[in-house]
């Protein structure tokens, strides 16, 4: 009987297909925009992706980067108009869809490479530009230039676009578990600020969290 029940086991095997599944994950870091004078701020992803072969994956990820500088247009003061703008201090917040595309290296895949391109929406932020004013001067009333500040929030764009290389390393924790150690570079092609001239910038990040991967099952056909 027992002999009986491991040829059916063999044969159940025999005529299965291995049928891989994916892995999810979160991670969390610092990212820096390239534009001007920049500061660190947080970055939150997470990701789920679909295993097509033994090292390819396919999937998606939902981030939420923030974007945060101070940029001077370092123009000659004898070339200024009055309102024209001398610098601009931004920050914005911005989740972002985004389709994943992931290819594992080597035998046990602890390297991985990955790229991403999506759309993401305005979550908040406030911008405030910095432009050449003129003013009287008393008693003897003639003009003289200063400069003021004005809110141009409204003119951040409600939607940006983002496409994005990185690389991962994973240190397995055993039960399917890993640690997951990430970088990666973004490029934002859209205007932060349409105003002229446009403020376009780069975004590098780096990330740490846990990976949930799937172990391999088989299914009857």
């Amino acid at each position: 009987m027992k002999q009986a029940a491991i040829i059916i086991l063999i044969l159940c095997f025999g005529t299965g297909k291995a049928f891989p599944q994916g892995m999810y994950g979160f991670e969390a870091g610092f990212g820096k925009a390239t534009l001007g004078k920049s500061y660190l701020t947080p970055v939150l992803t997470g990701y789920y992706l679909k295993k097509l072969t033994r090292s390819f994956y396919v999937g998606g990820a939902l981030t939420h980067q923030r974007y945060s500088f101070y940029y001077n247009y370092n123009k000659e003061r004898s070339t200024l108009n009055y309102d024209d703008i001398i610098s601009i201090r931004h920050k914005s917040s911005y989740l972002l869809f985004s389709p994943k595309i992931d290819f594992g290296i080597g035998y046990r895949k602890y390297f991985h490479l990955f790229t991403t391109f999506g759309a993401g929406v305005l979550m908040g932020g406030n911008q405030y530009s910095y432009k050449l004013t003129p003013y009287q001067t008393l008693p003897s009333g003639t003009t003289a230039t200063d400069t003021s500040m004005v809110t141009t929030s409204g003119d951040m764009p409600n939607l940006i676009s983002r496409y994005s290389l990185g690389a991962s390393g994973r240190i397995p924790t055993g039960r399917y578990w890993n640690i997951m150690v990430s970088a990666e570079y973004c490029v934002v092609p859209t205007n932060l600020s349409p105003r002229s001239p446009g403020l376009k910038t780069n975004y590098f990040c780096f990330t740490v969290g846990i990976m949930h991967k799937y172990p391999m099952v088989f299914v009857e056909y």
